[in-house]
């Protein structure tokens, strides 16, 4: 088959959702498909174009048998809303425009979390005749109102009448959270058309490895207990939560905080940590994909932070597939929801909820004291991640669109 994929995100940048629908087309490649995408010049999250790119009006690629068709969008830092809005606009209308160009393929496939991408997608599918399929990682424009970016207004009644839209034009509607199954449900989305596909992780990358001595070294933590957490810093994750966690701790002189990765809160973050002179706690990255595993190794315990929002009662963080896989127990500080189930269903770690920061730190310490659970949770991981593999999903999702490709 033929595929076209329109995605806002796509290496070398970082997120979660780059690296997903990459590593997605990369296994539908290696199956024999053809793959097309369309995605901007990499600048997310900070709004600056990497290095070794220019924001030209288009740019042709070719990685692993993937054609990758870059072009030119407005580019603004992962804060606030109306630049934020323009910038994903941009690329829908550049997006859309390329795609008119590329009329051959068998069905055409667009990614969230927000939604311009997939307008896109959806007004591409209409010209060329072909299904649409949505990769739908966030519950957009929701989600927004939820940290507070917006409030809901005129524009976000707007926004949910096109949400819905999306979701009733879509052939195919792939979800990254069961959490989203009710959503889908009291807008009275057909659920024979929604398919569950968690964020799988690369199984070449992410697997249980010995620490990395080199890094290790790096930070003099030879003999601390690493509780780490690696991914995105930005307003859904409120990562300041945990200066609270590393103020109760610093009594444990063994406990180590590491904190990898990059967004709209780490340069507060890290200022924070450096004008406070918060001796145990750790910030550095961003790293490429491929490093971060090393990261991962040097984890005793991977600690899960969500924001105290209602949309994040719904989503299933990638990170927790990828530590489960290289068998790090974790510790998921966030609000009930799809993410707590998962982790209770796995047996692979503990969850406590957000606001109850006093049975964090007794959990944590708990924790980092008993071997015994601690090879269980890691032993558990192991196990239950691996039917999520990205191999696996590309392959489930494969299925489905050939069956829609024949109707």
């Amino acid at each position: 088959m033929k595929f076209l994929i329109l995605t806002d995100n796509y290496p070398p940048e970082m997120n979660a959702r780059a690296r997903i629908v990459s590593e997605l087309a990369r296994e539908w490649s290696k199956t024999g498909h053809k793959i097309s995408v369309i995605t901007s010049f990499p600048n997310f999250p900070r709004g600056k174009i990497f290095p070794g790119y220019k924001n030209k009006i288009y740019q042709k690629e070719q990685t692993d048998e993937i054609s990758i068709l870059r072009v030119k969008t407005y580019m603004y830092p992962n804060k606030g809303i109306f630049n934020r809005i323009l910038d994903f606009s941009s690329f829908m209308f550049s997006g859309f425009i390329a795609g008119l160009f590329h009329k051959d393929c068998n069905i055409i496939i667009a990614s969230t979390p927000q939604f311009f991408c997939a307008i896109a997608g959806c007004l591409l599918s209409i010209v060329h005749r072909k299904p649409f399929v949505l990769l739908l990682s966030d519950l957009w424009p929701d989600s927004v109102v939820s940290v507070g970016a917006m409030k809901k207004s005129f524009f976000i009644k707007a926004a949910k009448l096109i949400e819905k839209w999306l979701y009733k034009k879509a052939d195919l509607i792939f979800i990254s959270s069961p959490g989203f199954n009710g959503h889908l449900e009291r807008l009275n989305i057909n659920k024979d058309k929604v398919y569950l596909s968690l964020a799988g992780y690369n199984q070449q990358l992410f697997y249980p490895k010995e620490k990395s001595t080199e890094i290790i070294k790096k930070y003099n933590l030879e003999k601390n207990f690493v509780i780490g957490y690696i991914g995105t810093m930005g307003m859904a994750h409120k990562i300041s939560q945990l200066f609270d966690f590393a103020d109760k701790l610093k009594e444990e002189e063994k406990i180590k905080i590491l904190l990898v990765g990059d967004g709209i809160d780490r340069d507060n973050i890290e200022k924070k940590i450096k004008s406070n002179n918060i001796s145990n706690m750790i910030i550095d990255g961003p790293f490429p994909s491929n490093i971060v595993p090393e990261y991962i190794s040097i984890l005793d315990i991977s600690i899960v932070v969500l924001a105290n929002i209602e949309t994040n009662k719904t989503v299933i963080p990638s990170k927790m597939m990828e530590t489960m896989a290289m068998g790090k127990p974790i510790i998921l500080y966030a609000p009930t929801g799809a993410a707590s189930k998962m982790l209770t269903k796995a047996k692979s770690g503990i969850f406590i909820e957000i606001g109850k920061i006093n049975l964090l730190v007794k959990e944590t310490i708990q924790l980092m004291n008993d071997d015994k659970r601690m090879l269980e949770y890691s032993n558990n991981a192991k196990l239950f991640v691996k039917n999520f593999t990205i191999e696996r999903q590309a392959y489930i999702i494969s299925q489905e669109l050939a069956k829609l490709k024949n109707t």
